[in-house]
This record gives structure tokens, sequence and C-alpha cells, in this order.
């Protein structure tokens, strides 16, 4: 039996695919070049100390880079730093389907314990104690583009939705730096198309590049990134049946983590 009380040798359990120990490994080895790139280590982290220990708890950040998602994974190595990699820190993201269907990273994806993004993936891991990282604007804060940085996209309200329904905290969470990834890229989402990803951006530097690599999509620009964590949100009693109520509550928590990043970036 897993520590969330279902049987971890069913396909159902979120530790079916999930591997910790895979997990930390992988995050030891990618820390020196994280470290050295993004600046990346617990003290990246600003307000760690306000997500609540009690699972599950959702945090729902500004996605950005226009690139592959180096803001996600980021998050997810900043957080099991600073929880000194402990399975009760190590956050489960959502990723667009398409990255499932990519050879290689479809494997790594599942063993980091990254399901396919959808309401249904979401209830799931909710009800089964985890610790998420979700992003409200989806692929259109990732592609928003050098023009609309720091620029926050309208937040989607199904994770509000479920989290009221579960009485879940929602803590809101500001990601700085990313924005400078990729300037001045463009999105060729033709390129990405047959994989199923609609984001495939390229910037002049990455057309230098690509003769060199096997893909250019990859490829950012190094930049100093940070977390800044806020206050918990929580949902009242009901708002699960008044979609009003459940647009307020994205539209503050997209306002808090505006706000921060205006006073951070």
């Amino acid at each position: 039996m897993s520590s969330d009380g279902c049987d971890a040798a069913e396909p159902t359990c979120p530790n079916y695919w999930f591997d910790p120990g895979f997990t930390r490994a992988l995050n030891d080895a990618y820390h020196p070049f994280l470290s050295w790139y993004f600046g990346a280590s617990a003290s990246s982290i600003v307000g760690f100390e306000r997500i609540p220990p009690v699972r599950p708890v959702i945090l729902v950040m500004n996605h950005s880079g226009m690139s592959f998602p180096w803001d996600a994974l980021l998050a997810m190595h900043v957080i099991q730093e600073a929880g000194k990699g402990a399975r009760h820190w190590m956050p489960r993201a959502l990723a667009i389907p398409g990255l499932f269907a990519l050879p290689g990273l479809n494997q790594l994806a599942v063993r980091m314990g990254i399901w396919p993004a959808s309401m249904s993936s979401l209830d799931h891991l909710i009800r089964h104690g985890e610790l998420l990282l979700h992003f409200p604007e989806g692929l259109d804060g990732l592609a928003k583009g050098w023009s609309r940085r720091y620029r926050l996209r309208k937040f989607r309200t199904g994770v509000f939705l479920l989290a009221a329904r579960h009485r879940v905290p929602v803590l809101p969470v500001a990601c700085v730096g990313a924005e400078s990834f990729n300037p001045f890229a463009v999105n060729f989402a033709a390129a990405g198309r047959p994989f199923g990803i609609p984001l495939f951006p390229l910037s002049p530097l990455q057309l230098l590049l690509y003769p060199h690599f096997a893909t250019a999509f990859p490829f950012v620009l190094p930049s100093r990134v940070t977390f800044h964590v806020g206050d918990p949100i929580y949902i009242p009693e009901g708002a699960e049946r008044d979609r009003r109520i459940l647009e307020e509550i994205a539209w503050h928590a997209r306002r808090t983590i505006q706000e921060m990043l205006d006073a951070n970036r």
C-alpha cells in the first residue's frame, strides 16, 4: 500500500507510474546544471513555509517562457530541494497530452509523477492527497511571447471548482525570470502539430544553433528564476455551485500573482 492508502500495484493509484527514487536521483543529477544555468536551489523559493504540510494542496502558478516548460520543471526541482527530497514534497504536475506522445519524454514524465492535463487527472490526484502544481493559464501563458511578458492571461476556473468541491487550499505562486528564456521567439505551431503539441517556438538564436542539435525546442537562454509563494486562498463552502463565485476566485488568484510579479520582477 502507498502512503495515501491506495494499492500501488493498481494502475489507478497515483503511485503506480511514479518512481520517487528515480525522481530523487534525477533531481540530484541535474541539480548542478539547474543551479549553474538558472540559479535554482532551495533558496529560489520565497515563502516555502506558507505551503501547508497537510495534503492535498494546490499550487497555482503563472506559466511563461515561450519554450519547453522549464518553469514547471524548475518549480518542481526547487520545491523538492526545499523539502529535502522527501516524498511529501514531490509535486505532481500536469502537462499537455502531446508531451506523452514524444519518445523518451513520455516515460520520463510518468516516472517523475507528471500526469496528462485534464479535470479527471486533477480530481484523481486531489482525492489521493497530493501536492499539485497547476497552471491556470494553460498553454496560453507559455506561448504569450515577449510582447506580453509578465502580463497574465485569463485563468481557467476548473482547478478552483475542484478545490471548492474537495475543500482544498489554493496557493498562488509567482514565477519570476522565466519570461527571459526565449525573447523574440515565434511559434511555428505547424512543426509541433504532428506530435500533438501546438507550441514550437523558435528564436533567431535557436535557428543559428539548430544544425548542432537534434532539436532546438528545449534551448533557452540562462535566466535566474525565483518563485514567490503567497498566502493560501480558502474557497468558501458552496462555491462549486456558483460559476460567478468561481470566476471571482480565479480573478483574485490571478490578481494576487500579477501583484507578486510586479513587485518582484
